[in-house]
């Protein structure tokens, strides 16, 4: 059935423009001039929190929710995976061949993990232990079974039509899944985060040092 425009279920309208910050009610304007990785990481974790926190307080919706639930917080793990990959080849001071482009997390993880060792000792840090390694080895396996290029938890079915879901995932604890993958959340947020405060050490020392060699060539020549 074609609604017409006397319809009580408003129409889109030619005129209405969707991107507007000139409202009165601007403490709802979110202000996008300056977005960051971290901006795009923390939101989409934050989107699920809320979610989560809203289907156990309220035992609603758990079944339209796991889709984006899910999807968020993969997402959140693949921009922190991508942040700290991203900032290894100034803290290494060297190119890097990585996947940073992938939307794997097994091989955005494996090509952090092939350099922990040189990023442990470019920021003073004791080597991961392999307890930690094994362990975010383990997280990072089971989303990526589930949901290799990111496309399961947005699409319900293949380009062939087939189920994007393994038929072993027919029931998901949205409140167990929320507390168990904070866990590799705040890791590699920590580790995101040491790594971008060294690069800002690096970035001050190296600074200084060109400033003494401009000195030092002002002085004697």
């Amino acid at each position: 059935m074609i609604m017409s425009d006397d319809h009580d279920i408003p129409l889109p309208n030619k005129d209405d423009v969707l991107f507007r910050g000139n409202f009165p009610d601007w403490q709802n304007n979110a202000c996008t001039n300056k977005p960051s990785s971290y901006s795009y990481a923390e939101g989409y974790k934050i989107a699920a929190q809320r979610l989560i926190k809203h289907v156990v307080e309220t035992g609603e919706d758990q079944d339209f929710l796991v889709y984006p639930i899910i999807f968020l917080y993969r997402h959140h793990i693949e921009l922190l995976l991508k942040s700290i990959l991203e900032q290894l080849p100034y803290l290494l001071d060297k190119k890097l061949k990585t996947n940073h482009c992938s939307h794997n997390l097994a091989e955005l993880w494996n090509d952090l993990k092939s350099l922990i060792g040189e990023v442990s000792e470019a920021c003073g840090w004791e080597n991961l232990s392999l307890n930690a390694i094994e362990g975010i080895d383990c997280y990072i396996c089971q989303p990526t079974h589930a949901d290799p290029k990111s496309f399961t938890f947005r699409y319900s079915s293949n380009r062939k039509g087939l189920p994007h879901l393994p038929e072993e995932i027919s029931h998901i604890n949205l409140r167990h899944f929320g507390e168990t993958i904070e866990k590799l959340a705040t890791y590699l947020d920590s580790i995101d985060t040491a790594i971008g405060f060294a690069c800002e050490a690096k970035l001050e020392m190296d600074s200084e040092y060109r400033d003494y060699r401009l000195s030092f060539y002002n002085e004697f020549t």
